[in-house]
């Protein structure tokens, strides 16, 4: 038979895993864009199939559901076609008989060829001499095979077909026996990879056998470069022609091209491929067909063709300015029909340079590093290109790769792979001038191994080999390569590990003792170790002393093992005094190898200091926690109203900094502390205003004042805030604080009466201001009142200590005016014919002298209505 023509018949529930129903399935090209998951309407469903179709998709199975038949695409998404009743399987068996429900039909569904004829006789033999007529040869056999009816008179018979050895046309013949056994109604689906159609038979809603064609008819193609000629705007094809150091050819490259077929699920089994190619200086130009060859094809991905070719020539005799250009041609067998691709350039470059390059390094990450072995043997003193574990063998073509210099690729990547032969120098002698590193090793083949006689004696050889990479038996590079014998396959990489430490400075400190950290015994035998298969004395025989990084103050290395180490010392200790700054930091210890392959082992002390450690309470008993201030100091405040001073008796804006905590005297300092003060914060220099802590210097927590240095200011609404801290001062000489505010509050004020002036004819009526002011303090007892301090006040205030500053609101009208305290109305002589009325303006400054010093206490403002009144 010529043609698969069934590969597969469903109908029903059953369903056959059997691989031979999907053979032709990967014979359509390109994918499909997405169905909806299930569509329930039949015409729906017919018609979205059939655009997929057309539009490249491709048909992954088709199973029989409870209702009818589930086809699937090659995304996954499948849709039912309705309504159906349960029936049978049909299958082409592994024999190439039809198999229904599991039962050979014995019906073949594959003709083979006849056997020859047997040759005739030969005539019968003549008088002596004379020889008989030779018989003419057997014919070809026809080919007899069966194909289930689908369509018309066959539809539902068996049909016999027998292709004549002639070649002529088949001949059908439709026999009287039943192919199918399904009840009527039953929904088919003919899957027909070969002829390109799925036939659906009664489908809901449609008279006649649904016919889906599965391919098209291949309407053009395009060329998908990897580079594209901008001189020409076209895509390249790039060969690559290898010689050898005289120029002679050795191999040339077969690249693979791909080519988009339009439309993506074009039929290609009757399509003859081949390229033609023109030499151009123009574009005008005769095509030819002897410049590429095809050596393989086969369907690629997305609706293209995969074509591996080959030059037939190196275009060597191509004149200045010319190019060789090809384009794919596809003729249709059955109707000549001829279509051509768009033109690709055709680069064929020469190679006769190589290197034998160290392959390791260069699939190093980058992919860069291309380190070229040596042509001559290699000092002793250069350093090894691997190592090789003593007790195993090491293959060198591990080691080994063919570079193209020019073109700076290795020769796989131009899909050329070399063959490597392998020998060893009898003689190569270490850095003593007489041992023979070669005695060590064996060589066979490509593996080298240590000698049986040798082994652990073999750590630290080094041999070396000489190779060659040869095409068609042609060598193109060679090197030397060394290697050497060590205890691990590669270098080891060193064991980091980390040890991180929280310490409570004033807890885990001790004044005199310090605090020392030990790596811990079980992290040295699990992750040091038992990962270098060492014991402890064979690590103090393999690595040198301890080195550390250099060490920030306060910390010193406690122990490590070392030469001298006969007991159970710490592998690595940090020890930190209390001195050590507060903070991160870290501290490296390393213990450095002895062989440069094996691992160095590098422990990383990282600490955090800090204190850690209640503060004292600010008292409950003075704390502001009604927020008077709060917009003003995001904090804790407490206030401060002044007291007398204990030498002079006078009053003063002081607070003891030690009463704004619970009882402070006995407060229990943290360890390791050297000192305790109070401070301003000043990073807040705006608000400090000549505020001064008396005993600053001493840093006596117990004796220090806050005070004033000049009044609170009008502006400051009768108070000012200071921002404080209270210092604890550590041996290591950091600080802890403990911020809070200061309220300073004046401890004065004052109310003016309203006065009223009258428009006299004869004379100006005059008022003294001073009568009308009176001056307290905080708790409404008066201070001062009718011009002067009241006599045997309890701030000690004399009349002289008390500026008072007499003056009134600007008005728009003459006639107003003040001398000292007195207030005066006197116009033109206008008469009055209403109200004139401003406002008096009373600043007042109470100054006092502490210790011997001028202090003022309060400076602010007061006023009250002043009336002109019209007669």
């Amino acid at each position: 038979m010529n043609k698969k023509f069934l590969n597969l018949i469903l109908c029903g529930a059953l369903m056959s895993s059997s691989t031979g129903m999907f053979t032709s399935c990967k014979n359509y090209d390109g994918d499909i864009a997405g169905l909806d998951d299930r569509i329930t309407a039949v015409e729906k469903s017919l018609n979205e199939l059939k655009a997929q179709i057309s539009g490249g998709a491709v048909i992954t199975n088709v199973e029989s559901t409870a209702n009818g038949v589930k086809v699937t695409l090659s995304n996954g998404k499948t849709f039912e076609l309705t309504n159906g009743q349960d029936g049978s399987v049909v299958e082409i068996g592994e024999n190439g008989n039809w198999i229904i429900d599991g039962v050979d039909t014995g019906k073949p569904s594959r003709g083979d060829k006849g056997d020859k004829g047997d040759q005739d006789d030969k005539g019968d033999q003549g008088d002596p001499g004379t020889p008989g007529t030779p018989g003419s040869n057997g014919q070809d056999a026809d080919k007899v095979y069966y194909e289930p009816g689908v369509e018309g008179d066959e539809d539902g018979y068996w049909v016999k077909v027998t292709e004549p050895a002639d070649g002529s046309e088949p001949i059908r013949e439709v026999t009287s026996e039943n192919w199918y056994r399904f009840p009527e109604g039953t929904v088919t689906a003919i899957w027909d990879a070969e002829n390109g159609y799925l036939i659906l038979n009664n489908v809901e809603n449609s008279d006649e056998p649904v016919k889906i064609q599965l391919f098209s008819m291949l309407q053009s193609l395009a060329f998908v470069p990897e580079t594209i000629d901008t001189r020409l705007g076209m895509g390249v094809i790039d060969f690559y022609t290898l010689l050898d150091g005289k120029g002679d050819f050795i191999v040339s490259t077969t690249p693979t091209v791909t080519y988009r077929l339009n439309p993506q699920n074009a039929e290609t089994k009757d399509i003859d491929w081949n390229f033609i190619d023109r030499t151009v200086a123009t574009r005008v130009a005769g095509d030819n067909t002897s410049l590429l060859s095809i050596i393989d094809k086969k369907v690629g991905v997305a609706g293209g063709m995969d074509f591996t070719v080959r030059v037939n020539g190196n275009l060597e005799d191509l004149k200045a300015n010319e190019e060789a250009i090809v384009a794919l041609q596809a003729v249709n067998k059955a109707n000549g029909a001829e279509i051509v691709s768009d033109y690709a350039v055709v680069n064929v470059e020469n190679l006769d340079e190589f290197s034998l390059i160290n392959k390791v390094l260069y699939n190093d990450e980058d992919n860069s590093q291309v380190v070229a072995y040596p042509a001559t043997t290699p000092d002793i003193r250069t350093t090894a290109d691997a190592l090789m574990r003593f007790d195993r063998e090491f293959d060198l073509k591990t080691l080994v790769e063919t570079y193209a210099d020019q073109i700076q690729k290795i020769l796989p990547d131009i899909d050329i792979t070399p063959d490597y032969t392998f020998s060893m120098p009898k003689e190569y002698l270490g850095s003593d001038g007489k041992t023979n590193q070669q005695a060590f090793v064996t060589l066979n083949g490509s593996i080298v191994t240590v000698n049986d006689n040798y082994t652990t004696a073999a750590i630290g050889r080094t041999p070396i080999f000489h190779a060659v990479a040869s095409i068609n038996g042609v060598e193109v590079a060679a090197g030397y390569i060394k290697l050497e014998i060590s205890r691990q396959e590669t270098q080891q990489e060193d064991i980091e590990l980390t040890q991180n430490i929280d310490i409570a400075y004033n807890i885990d400190i001790d004044a005199a003792e310090g605090y020392e950290v030990e790596f811990p015994v079980d992290r040295v035998n699990q992750e040091i170790l038992h990962k270098l298969g060492l014991t402890k004395a064979e690590f103090m025989a393999n690595y040198h002393n301890a080195t550390w990084s250099t060490l920030p103050t306060g910390v010193t290395i406690g122990k490590t093992w070392n030469d001298a180490t006969t007991t159970d010392t710490p592998f690595a200790s940090i020890k930190f005094s209390n001195a050590v700054k507060f903070g991160k930091d870290e501290v490296t210890v390393t213990y450095q190898a002895r062989n440069e392959n094996d691992a160095d082992v590098i422990i990383t002390f990282a600490y955090d200091v800090e204190p850690d450690f209640e503060w004292p309470a600010l008292s409950e008993y003075y704390e502001i926690t009604n927020g008077d201030y709060a917009d003003e100091y995001d904090g804790d405040m407490v206030r401060v109203k002044g007291k007398m001073s204990d030498t002079d008796n006078k009053w003063n804006l002081v607070s003891e900094m030690k009463e704004h905590f619970t009882e402070l005297d006995k407060y229990q300092f943290p360890a390791n502390y050297s000192k305790a003060f109070f401070s301003f914060i000043t990073s807040m220099p705006e608000m400090l205003n000549d505020a001064t802590i008396t005993d600053f210097n001493s840093n006596d927590w117990t004796t220090q004042e806050i005070a004033l240095g000049r009044p609170i200011e009008v502006k400051e609404n009768n108070h000012r805030i200071v921002p404080v801290q209270f210092v604890i001062e550590w041996a290591n000489g950091e600080r802890s604080t403990r911020p809070y505010a200061v309220v300073f509050e004046t401890p004065f004020t004052a109310t003016m009466s309203a006065i009223t002036l009258q428009d006299l004819i004869t004379e100006a009526d005059t008022e003294d201001m001073a009568n009308y002011l009176v001056i307290k303090d905080s708790q409404g007892t008066k201070v001062w009142e009718k011009g002067k301090v009241i006599s045997g006040n309890k701030y000690n205030i004399a009349d002289s200590e008390v500026i008072i500053d007499y003056d009134f609101k600007p008005i728009s009208i003459p006639g107003l005016s003040i001398s000292g305290s007195e207030i005066s109305w006197q116009n033109g002589g206008t008469k009055l014919e209403k109200d004139v009325v401003t406002e008096s303006v009373v600043t007042v400054t109470i100054k006092t002298v502490v210790d011997g010093a001028a202090k003022d206490l309060a400076s602010f403002q007061v006023g009250a209505k002043i009336t002109i009144a019209a007669n």
